[in-house]
């Protein structure tokens, strides 16, 4: 019942593993965005275009955090990273607005990206409250002995001033 499969082989890592690279379609085909429905929204998945799909699942809990803060309210999403995102970021949410800062590298450990992050929204000229920190969904765990497993992590921020 599967009507298409795409191969997405691609990446640095591959040809440095000495493996070939590639994306194409094994089976079917789609010239248009898919329709994915996640915690009660509608995105759309751009399989073939842009880096990945543009729709992260690990992010999935997040979301759903982040649509009960998002309710009827205006929301910018900048998909960037780390201090000078926050720096410039800070002053165009309103006092007592909310600000969610991810990352999704290893190398960016926890405590370095809050105080990075809190670092650029006080050079902002900003304070904040730190609400909630998410992390990858239950269908990506960490494993205890890989530290690039523990990869996700997002903080949300009330901006005060």
């Amino acid at each position: 019942g599967i009507a298409h499969v795409l191969l997405n082989a691609s990446g640095r890592a591959r040809t440095t593993e000495g493996l070939s690279e590639g994306t194409r379609w094994m089976r079917g085909g789609l010239d248009a965005a898919v329709a994915v429905p996640m915690n009660g929204a509608t995105y759309m998945a751009d399989l073939t275009g842009g880096q990945k799909t543009g729709l992260f699942f690990d992010q999935r809990p997040n979301h759903a955090f982040l649509a009960g803060l998002a309710k009827d309210a205006t929301v910018l999403d900048v998909f960037s990273h780390y201090e000078r995102v926050a720096r410039l970021a800070a002053p165009l949410v309103a006092s007592g607005g909310y600000l969610t800062l991810c990352s999704c590298s290893h190398a960016a450990e926890l405590s370095k990206f809050r105080a990075s992050c809190i670092r650029g929204i006080g050079r902002a000229g900003r304070t904040a409250q730190l609400i909630h920190t998410g992390f990858a969904g239950a269908d990506h765990p960490v494993h205890p002995q890989l530290a690039e497993s523990g990869y996700l992590k997002a903080l949300t921020f009330r901006l005060l001033d």
